[in-house]
């Protein structure tokens, strides 16, 4: 592992990618045809960024069985993949950050709580496939957010160790996550307002306030 090594760690949606209204649609338009009801929006606002797993066992009160997390995969993830084809945005002042960083010789990874097949078609979508170093999805770990499996993860796919890494989240779980990690962590008023992402070591309200000395800054 390279002491001197730094690195940045990207949650995917709501803070690398502008997917919450898609995902939002998808997820309610699930739950009508699986479960019988629509989700709110405050219902899927509260929830964002955990993994499906976690998000059906608060729905339901249970863990969910392998056939309804099969269920639900097959009516939300095919719909939300056409869909983002042709909708998906970069998160305003993303590219740019990630140009910055890169400049400045931090590594970069995503660390996501969607399927891997959704985090390849985002990569290809904006062809960032080049712009990050290392990846790691909920397929690759025994739990989602708010554990911490996928930031370490990804540090070790960078060869960056905990202290050296800062997290960029936008969901109570993934800055908890983070933070379980021993990581510092930037949270993003994308989805909710400041007041819920109090335990992030800086909140902002946009990546356009961010500059790679930020950084340098978080971790001392």
């Amino acid at each position: 592992m390279n002491e001197a090594a730094r690195a940045v760690l990207w949650d995917k949606d709501g803070t690398l990618v502008d997917s919450a209204d898609l995902h939002y649609e998808t997820w309610r338009g699930a739950t009508r045809s699986v479960l019988g009801f629509d989700m709110s929006r405050e219902q899927f606002d509260d929830l964002f960024g955990a993994d499906n797993v976690e998000i059906l066992r608060i729905l339901t009160g249970e863990l969910p069985s392998d056939d309804l997390l099969a269920r639900v995969d097959a009516a939300k993830e095919g719909t939300f993949r056409e869909q983002a084809r042709r909708h998906l945005k970069m998160m305003d002042g993303a590219l740019e950050l990630i140009e910055a960083l890169t400049a400045d010789g931090w590594r970069l990874a995503i660390a996501t709580s969607a399927p891997c097949e959704n985090m390849q078609l985002t990569l290809s979508i904006f062809g960032l496939h080049n712009r990050f170093q290392a990846t790691a999805c909920r397929d690759e770990v025994a739990r989602g957010k708010p554990d911490p499996a996928l930031f370490l993860l990804a540090a070790e796919r960078l060869g960056v160790d905990a202290g050296r890494c800062v997290v960029i989240e936008d969901s109570i779980a993934g800055v908890e996550a983070a933070r379980a990690a021993g990581m510092a962590c930037i949270g993003l008023t994308s989805t909710h307002a400041a007041s819920k992402l109090h335990a992030a070591t800086r909140v902002i309200h946009s990546l356009r306030e961010l500059r790679p000395l930020d950084f340098d800054r978080l971790i001392g």
